[in-house]
């Protein structure tokens, strides 16, 4: 059962970094084909990968969670957080661990297409595995099944609790992006201007290219 789960659980964003390795470097990729894309979310590109992950993204651990790890309440709760997740776009968790790795991919059950995994793989930064690579795969072989292998994680990942938090964090990105548009609109207005009113003296500044 364990095992399985863990197989299950490792179809992973790894896939992902293996099939844009063998590639061509992906230049723009397209965030409306990702996972969970939801028009209000913002995504951005996960370091050298072609994958888009949202702005914001769930992390593996629970602190502060009123049910004892688990239990009935518990299991509930994340499979709420998690569904409330991919309802509002956020496509990336970040599990830290095997413990953390199976509840998520139980939380998230048929859905598990839905969301990229990351994976904190501790056992790596001991130095008597670190520094041997057969130790290294004996460890992935006993259930580790990927690590994260990005230089650059280009979202928040905070410890959502409830559907609540879920709701606000997307909001949040929401709102920035709004406020980013409004700002963006006001500038290209001031520039208009500027060109519009630009000196008789200084139309030489409308053939550079670069100032």
């Amino acid at each position: 059962m364990h095992t399985a789960a863990m197989a299950a659980a490792g179809t992973t964003i790894g896939a992902g970094v293996i099939e844009k390795a063998a590639g061509a470097e992906v230049a723009a990729p397209n965030p409306t084909r990702t996972r969970s894309y939801n028009a209000n979310m913002e995504y951005r590109r996960l370091g050298r990968t072609g994958l888009m992950v949202s702005a914001v993204s769930i992390g593996g651990h629970w602190k502060q969670m009123p049910f004892a790890h688990g239990s009935e309440d518990f299991k509930k709760n994340r499979r709420e957080v998690m569904a409330a997740c991919i309802d509002h776009g956020i496509n990336y968790a970040d599990p830290c661990g095997a413990g953390e790795v199976l509840v998520y991919a139980e939380a998230l059950g048929k859905n598990r297409d839905k969301i990229y995994f990351g994976f904190d793989w501790w056992g790596a930064r001991s130095p008597e595995i670190a520094g041997s690579l057969d130790k290294m795969k004996q460890q992935l072989d006993q259930g580790l099944r990927y690590v994260l292998g990005c230089d650059v994680l280009s979202c928040a990942i905070p410890g959502l609790i409830t559907v609540d938090q879920v709701k606000n964090a997307a909001a949040a990105v929401k709102e920035r992006r709004q406020f980013d548009v409004a700002e963006a609109e006001r500038f290209d207005a001031l520039v208009a201007e500027t060109w519009a009113n630009l000196p008789e003296n200084y139309q030489w500044l409308r053939h550079w290219e670069w100032v």
